[in-house]
This record gives structure tokens, C-alpha cells and sequence, in this order.
């Protein structure tokens, strides 16, 4: 490996530590993947690890990073420890941490090396919002959300979430109902111009490949075709695949799944375009 840094320190925001992984190997090709999570999600997430082996055999350097009010910390990065920074989350401090991972690793790649950000679920809406960025070459969304308005209440049970300032959402996983203070919805507001994933894909002036599983029941294969229409581009569509492409946590397996290894030639197809 030619870099290599495991489990590293950055600041994001409101100054929170979290962690990343960053390798380039010895056989890099100047082409440079940056994978953004979804929302409860983290780096270490099931074959996430095995997708950057993929890209890394292949020639590729690949960053991969926990946004840093994920609810997990540097020392417990896979179980949510720390349900208050998930509560206290928000849209907009995710593109925050997009935008220093962005500036970090920059500083290890050279200029002329071509910058692609990745991201799934949540986080392949938050990649086509950061997106419109110099550094950017290219966005990669999987199964990515098109309104981030949608993920928020209305109506009486909005009321009620200002009202209590709290509301709880549940993860299966971890057998924990994680909270989510009335302040993310405050802060879509305020920052809303900024995060209006449609303006931002008409403004994307560069290669975008938009890929979503026909039996997605996280986020609705709707949401994949709005994209495609936003970004002026095709939608991918994997028969079949759910919405982590029919990975899971954990993954035992030293393989990934088939969709998502159709997912891993369908980007590197995608990159050899570019």
C-alpha cells in the first residue's frame, strides 16, 4: 500500500472527533472514491469494508468515513454509544464533515487526480448536494434519497415533535430507540436553500451515476427515478435488490453479495468513462 491510514482522527462538526480509513495503493490510477454513509449507518457497516478491498485490488484509492453525529464514537464505532450527538444530529453538519473529508483528502491525492464521492441511502443525497464542489469530479449516489424534507414529519405529529422537542426512532439492530431532537428540523429550515437536493443535481455540472435496487423499501425506487430526472441522467436499476443490496450487518461472508458486486462493475464501468 502506498498510504495508508486505519481508524484516523478528523474534526467535523462542531469540532466532534470521528474516524476514517484512507489507502492508495501501489498500483494507483489517479482515481479517487469517497464513501459517505447513510443514516444509521458508519463506516465499518457490513460489506462497506469489502467494497473498498474491491476498489483498492483494483487500482483505486478510497476513503471511507463515520459523519461525526452518527451516534457511534472513535472508540465504539460500531454500536450507538452516544445517542445524544445521533439526536443531535442534523443535514446540515453531514455536509460539514463531507466537505472537510473532501479538503482532507485532497491533501493526500494529487490536483490532476480525479475526486469521485459515494454515498448510500441518505448519504447518496448529501454526495449530490456536496457535490457542486471544484474538488469534485464525479458523484456516484446508490439507492440515494431525492427530498430531504420528506424525512421529517408534518402536520399534528410535527406539532407534537416541537412540542415534546424529542420523537425516537428505532433500531432494529441494536434494540435501542435512538432520539432525534426537534433541532434537526430547526436546522433543515435555516439551511434549507442549501440542502435542496434537486437545485443541486440541475447545477451538477459533471458525470453523475444514480443506481437503486427494484425492491427497496427504505427509500422508494420513486426517489431514484426523481433523481434521474433532476440530474438529467439515466437510473440504474438492480432486479431484485433491496436497499443495501442485499448486504447486512454483520457480513460474515469474505464475499459480497451479487447485487453488490453488480453495483462495483457498474461504478467501475462508470470510472473507466471518466
Amino acid at each position: 500500500m502506498r498510504f495508508r491510514q486505519k481508524d484516523a482522527i478528523y474534526k467535523g462538526a462542531d469540532d466532534r472527533e470521528h474516524t476514517y480509513d484512507l489507502m492508495i495503493p501501489e498500483n494507483y490510477n489517479g482515481k479517487f472514491l469517497l464513501f459517505m454513509h447513510g443514516f444509521m449507518g458508519f463506516k465499518d457497516w457490513g460489506c462497506w469494508g469489502l467494497m473498498m478491498d474491491h476498489f483498492l485490488s483494483a487500482g483505486y484509492g478510497f476513503c471511507r468515513f463515520n459523519i461525526t453525529h452518527n451516534g457511534t464514537t472513535p472508540t465504539d464505532p460500531i454500536d450507538f454509544a452516544d445517542p445524544e450527538s445521533f439526536g443531535n444530529n442534523t443535514y446540515y453538519k453531514e455536509l460539514i464533515d463531507l466537505r472537510i473529508m473532501i479538503r482532507i483528502v485532497r491533501e493526500q491525492i494529487g490536483m490532476s487526480d480525479q475526486l469521485v464521492l459515494v454515498g448510500h441511502s441518505r448519504g447518496g443525497g448529501m454526495v449530490l448536494i456536496g457535490g457542486n464542489n471544484d474538488q469534485v469530479s464525479a458523484v456516484i449516489s446508490l439507492a440515494g434519497i431525492s427530498d430531504i424534507s420528506r424525512r421529517f414529519p408534518s402536520g399534528e405529529s410535527l406539532d407534537e415533535w416541537r412540542r415534546s422537542g424529542v420523537r425516537y426512532v428505532h433500531n432494529s439492530r441494536t434494540k435501542q430507540d435512538l432520539p432525534q431532537y426537534y433541532v434537526q428540523f430547526e436546522d433543515f429550515k435555516k439551511h434549507k436553500k442549501e440542502l435542496e437536493i434537486q437545485y443541486s443535481c440541475q447545477h451538477l455540472k459533471k458525470p453523475v451515476l444514480l443506481i437503486h435496487g427494484d425492491n427497496d423499501t427504505s427509500v422508494s425506487i420513486s426517489e431514484g427515478y426523481e433523481l434521474a430526472a433532476f440530474c438529467g441522467s439515466n437510473l440504474e436499476v438492480l432486479e431484485g435488490a433491496d436497499h443495501v443490496f442485499n448486504a447486512s450487518h454483520p457480513w460474515e461472508s469474505k464475499e459480497m453479495p451479487e447485487n453488490l458486486i453488480k453495483v462495483c462493475d457498474s461504478m467501475r464501468a462508470f470510472l473507466q468513462r471518466l
